[in-house]
């Protein structure tokens, strides 16, 4: 397993005490079927017209709200009521010959429209799943393929599921898959590419309302390429927090060309930093196992994606995903923060330790800073780091019995 190479002494995820935690995780699985994901909409802060994955959108219910969670209405509920989120064709990154899609929603009403642009459809009537799209015939003009009723009816147990359209041109394979599962599919002809011909806009989350009884309705929606052409592809992506950090681990089931991974916070779910980064495999087609440990979260949700990076410069993000961390410190603990570090970061110690100096080590281990940390606690415990190079670093604590290690993020 790759691990974080922000503590090259020794890994702490490893040695740390175990101790039980609320905490809420988040795990995304990928199908063998790689994708590059375009647009994508988490509904979980405001505005509900934030995209994490390009572009915005331009418009949505006025009743649309959030619970953290996901979206819902809020009043004036009625049969034609939904999020209604309308997002632009920007750099007609919609009109794709190949396309797939994904809902995490939960049912409360028989009817609803994950997606509607063109001659695609992908909907509820019923409590049944139905879709609807087109393909490019002779001459060009579109065939309309449906509306096919998928025969798999949605259960109303207020349990969150992926509902997922996936269309591959070579093969003209259309296929539906519930919680990565295959319920339906359609083989047309080979190399039939979608016809997007009349689209314009895309509209998610039509006569979606939850009948206004609070609960979120659609957690997120993403919109991907269907290609075997990635420079890395997922097995699965997690965040799991515990008491005193969150561990980031995900697999890549194949990677070309790859040279590291970045792992990125946010706080908001829109605004990213860089907190570490982990070497990648060049290429290879072997399962690699990769873990980083966040020792800085903030308290309650964080987000975070995996930024990978090309040996020719390209880049491509992962999904976000995200972990509620409620830590407390016990006796003996102790944070640095803030983290990512601009001007200076602080130590905050749960029960006081005798330590006798702090070092800032880079990561090719040169010595960049060391203070006497009881001098230093009294002067205040700020240490300034303002003119280190933006990179990644350890402190570590020390006295001539224990050895305590932290990895520092410093930004501009």
């Amino acid at each position: 397993m790759k691990s974080n190479y922000l503590l090259p002494f020794f890994n702490l995820r490893f040695c740390s005490r175990l101790f039980p935690v609320m905490a809420f995780s988040m795990l995304i699985s990928f199908s063998a079927h790689a994708q590059t994901i375009f647009s994508r909409f988490d509904f979980n802060h405001y505005p509900l017209t934030h995209a994490s994955i390009g572009p915005n959108g331009t418009s949505v219910d006025a009743d649309a709200v959030t619970n953290g969670i996901g979206a819902f209405i809020s009043n004036h509920c009625e049969n034609s009521k939904g999020l209604d989120l309308v997002v632009p064709n920007s750099f007609s990154i919609f009109d794709q010959p190949e396309f797939g899609m994904t809902f995490n929603f939960q049912r409360d009403e028989s009817f609803a429209r994950f997606f509607d642009r063109g001659n695609m459809s992908f909907y509820i009537s019923g409590g049944i799943l139905f879709i609807k799209y087109a393909t490019t015939g002779p001459g060009g003009l579109p065939v309309v393929n449906g509306p096919f009723p998928t025969n798999f009816t949605l259960s109303n147990d207020n349990t969150f599921r992926e509902y997922t359209f996936i269309y591959t041109q070579a093969d003209g394979l259309a296929r539906v898959l519930v919680g990565g599962n295959q319920i339906w599919s359609f083989d047309g002809p080979d190399g039939a590419a979608l016809n997007w011909s009349g689209a314009s806009t895309a509209a998610i989350g039509g006569i979606m309302d939850g009948n206004c009884n609070g609960r979120a309705v659609l957690d997120y929606a993403y919109f991907f390429l269907p290609s075997n052409n990635l420079p890395v592809e997922y097995g699965y992506l997690e965040a799991n927090a515990a008491r005193h950090q969150v561990d980031i681990n995900w697999n890549i089931t194949q990677q070309e060309n790859n040279q590291y991974f970045e792992i990125q916070r946010s706080q908001d779910g829109i605004d990213f930093q860089g907190i570490g980064s982990i070497e990648g495999a060049g290429s290879s087609k072997e399962d690699q196992d990769y873990t980083f440990t966040d020792y800085s979260p903030g308290q309650g949700v964080n987000f975070y994606r995996i930024i990978q990076h090309d040996l020719d410069g390209k880049s491509s993000s992962s999904p976000v995903i995200r972990a509620n961390f409620s830590g407390s410190l016990q006796a003996g603990d102790l944070v640095l923060y803030p983290n990512p570090a601009v001007e200076s970061f602080r130590l905050k110690e749960e029960g006081a330790q005798d330590w006798d100096k702090v070092e800032v080590i880079s990561l090719d281990g040169k010595v960049m800073r060391v203070w006497d940390y009881q001098t230093m606690q009294v002067q205040g415990g700020s240490y300034p780091v303002a003119d280190l190079a933006t990179g990644y670093y350890q402190v570590v604590l020390s006295n001539r019995t224990q050895l305590q290690t932290h990895g520092l993020v410093k930004a501009n």
